[in-house]
């Protein structure tokens, strides 16, 4: 029997998109990240944005890599004043686009709105919804396996399920993760690695 309904519902549709964003590999998404930046249309909505990082997340540039290289790697754990810290590998990896919502919401009503410029948009909502994603992951794996990180020890590692992880990025992050999201995010690392 065939399906009849055309239509996808709008939700739906937005988790599709997303988990297949998420699974992006690094240096992909690295990439792409890069040349949304570098376009025009990025350019056209400076003025109603700011470019930041996520909250807390530190990058490390390798002194003898090209700076138009692309990351393979996440990043990596290292101590900072006695404490583990997760250092990105690219500022890809961090970005926040704080966007002036209601200039947006109006630039966007406007009837002579470029499609493309949409597009745009909600690209960067995407890259913003992964990285914060992706820090509050990282910041998870951090506090359950500190006995691991600081030791090297793998005895010390603590079984952390994805349905529990799941659970403490709700309560953490200010994220509605899915259920399926962080296996799907870090899927998209076995392209790249943690150092």
């Amino acid at each position: 029997m065939p399906y009849r309904n055309s239509k996808v519902e709008h939700t739906l549709l937005s988790k599709i998109v997303l988990s297949r964003f998420l699974t992006l590999p690094l240096k992909n998404y690295d990439s792409l990240v890069t040349k949304i930046e570098s376009s025009t249309w990025f350019s056209t909505l400076r003025p109603w944005m700011s470019i930041e990082r996520v909250a807390g997340a530190q990058v490390t540039h390798q002194v003898d890599s090209p700076l138009n290289q692309t990351a393979t790697t996440l990043g990596k754990v290292q101590t900072i004043d006695r404490n583990l810290n997760f250092l990105y590998q690219s500022d890809s990896f961090v970005r926040e686009y704080r966007f002036d919502e209601e200039k947006i919401t109006r630039l966007v009503s406007k009837p002579d709105f470029p499609v493309e410029l949409g597009n745009v948009v909600h690209q960067l909502r995407l890259i913003n919804t992964r990285n914060r994603l992706t820090h509050a992951l990282m910041q998870a794996v951090l506090v359950s396996q500190v006995g691991y990180l600081r030791s090297g020890q793998t005895l010390a590692l603590l079984p952390l399920t994805q349905a529990a992880l799941s659970a403490q990025l709700r309560l953490t992050s200010n994220l509605s993760v899915v259920a399926d999201m962080p296996a799907r995010l870090v899927s998209s690392w076995r392209y790249g690695s943690l150092v």
